[in-house]
């Protein structure tokens, strides 16, 4: 063989040692995802090689467990048609968690400095002396990320390592889910033969894959609008600074549908996606077409009544309105608020005709209809009911700052040891990326 070919054979070799198969799981009110994800090591984008869906069934609601057995069969099902369709066996899972209950801290570290330019040691001082004030007593940290670093005149650098100062502050921020939820999530996920590699906030999880780098600088809101809960998630100065969820959903707007016309669930679901609009405005003057909607009688049985695309959007917009103003309120809760000047919009329910406008109107803000970026292999990945599942995978290979990312889910017996376990998991994140 010529030297030639033994060198590339060798680069071959290490190509091929770079490349990483992820399998992603979404647990979502109304189904469960499963994507798998190879990555060369070298591409930004992500090459989707599986897919599988499965309905909820009772399993979630509102974003967490409550059916374990029926989450459990949901689980089985996604993960097995994903498998046969990147034929490949997985071990392993990134999981999201979309319930509610999730409470957004932000901490601040200080470490006095002696006069040497500022390493690895300083830094890790400062996260360290920010986990310290973390407080999140009866709940599962998820995430801590830094998120800015500051010197003595509290001018903010980007990396403060190399610099000279007094002292250095950081602005670490904090994410913790109820404990019991992300301890049945897990259970859930173990009982179909799979371990939790980690869980991640599916708002995190869903800025990660819709939001490109200018808009993580500048300060943005990801909304991702789901069936049955809406997440947020604030970036601020790159870093990832705020999150909260919301139990309305894409599935409250069919509930209003079917209460509203007397319709069965399923065909209140049909009509709003055929002929749904928030504002009679994207009818193109079509508000008095009539349509046919399946509605239950007196005595149960089902029978075609006709009404109009106007009716149906008269009972859709005040819904999507009040989500988009508890969004509003919601993120006013964090001093990241006043930087968020943009909006991005993503997931299922926001792809409702005129459900941009609206945001635009509530939030006063640029609004973006968002979908998953750099994703290759299958086009139905690509959709914006994706976004959470591929953010996920996105979380796993791009390996953004987070002190907790080097290790899965806590067990509960851990929280009441909560201090120490935070300080060994920010040294592990700290030995892995500094």
């Amino acid at each position: 063989m010529s030297t030639l070919d033994q060198r590339q054979k060798a680069k071959e070799r290490v190509r091929e040692a770079r490349v990483q198969t992820v399998a992603a799981l979404d647990v979502g009110t109304s189904k469960v995802s499963c994507v798998i994800v190879r990555w060369d090591g070298e591409s930004t984008n992500l090459r989707v090689i599986g897919m599988g869906d499965c309905g909820s069934g009772t399993g979630v609601r509102g974003g967490t467990v409550a059916d374990i057995e029926a989450l459990e069969r949901a689980i089985r099902t996604a993960v097995d048609s994903a498998e046969r369709m990147a034929n490949v066996s997985v071990s392993d899972v990134i999981v999201s968690y979309s319930g509610g209950g999730l409470r957004s801290q932000l901490v601040t570290g200080v470490a006095p400095l002696d006069g040497e330019p500022i390493g690895k040691r300083e830094v890790r001082r400062a996260i360290l002396q920010a986990m310290e004030g973390v407080r999140c007593t009866g709940q599962d940290l998820l995430h801590a990320n830094p998120i800015d670093y500051a010197l003595d005149d509290g001018c903010s650098v980007r990396d403060p390592r190399g610099m000279l100062a007094e002292r250095l502050t950081v602005g670490l921020h904090a994410l913790a889910a109820p404990a019991a939820a992300t301890r049945n999530l897990v259970v859930a996920v173990e009982r179909a033969h799979l371990a939790v590699d980690k869980i991640v906030a599916a708002p995190y999880a869903s800025a990660l894959a819709t939001l490109v780098e200018d808009e993580m600088q500048l300060g943005s809101l990801c909304i991702d609008m789901g069936a049955g809960a809406t997440k947020l998630a604030i970036y601020v100065d790159g870093g990832f600074a705020f999150a909260d969820t919301i139990a309305l959903g894409g599935m409250r707007v069919t509930a209003d549908i079917a209460q509203g016309l007397g319709a069965t669930f399923l065909a209140a679901e049909r009509a709003k996606l055929a002929f749904g609009a928030v504002d009679s405005a994207d009818l193109g003057g079509g508000d008095h077409d009539l349509i046919e909607i399946e509605q239950v009688g007196e005595h149960g049985e089902v029978s075609k009544v006709a009404t109009t695309r106007g009716a149906l959007t008269s009972i859709i917009r005040p819904r999507m309105e009040e989500i988009f103003e508890i969004a509003r309120d919601r993120m006013t809760r964090t001093e990241a608020a006043a930087s968020a000047t943009r909006i991005v919009l993503t997931g299922g329910a926001s792809q409702m005709p005129g459900a941009r406008a609206l945001a635009q109107k509530v939030f006063g803000r640029p609004v973006r209809l968002a979908r998953p970026l750099r994703v290759d292999g299958m086009d139905e990945a690509n959709s914006a009911a994706y976004a959470t599942v591929i953010g996920l995978a996105r979380w796993k290979l791009d390996r953004p700052s987070d002190a907790l990312r080097s290790t899965g889910p806590r067990p509960a017996a851990e929280q009441e040891a909560l201090r120490s376990g935070l300080l060994s998991r920010a040294i592990a994140w700290m030995k892995e990326n500094l």
